[in-house]
């Protein structure tokens, strides 16, 4: 079953990418303060969204 295989692989790699977002996000609300990690927020919600119409 190579599709479900890749399906897999896809959610580890979007899982891995939810996770450097998260760290991004906490990293930017350190240094820059609240603004910046408002900022990073909405890039965490776009790639929520995005994975999830690609995953559909």
């Amino acid at each position: 079953m190579p599709g479900y295989g890749a399906a897999f692989e896809f959610n580890v790699v979007a899982e891995q990418l939810r996770k450097v977002m998260e760290f991004m996000h906490q990293a930017s609300w350190d240094e820059h303060g609240r603004s910046r990690a408002y900022l990073g927020n909405n890039t965490t919600t776009t790639t929520t969204t995005t994975t999830t119409t690609t995953t559909s």
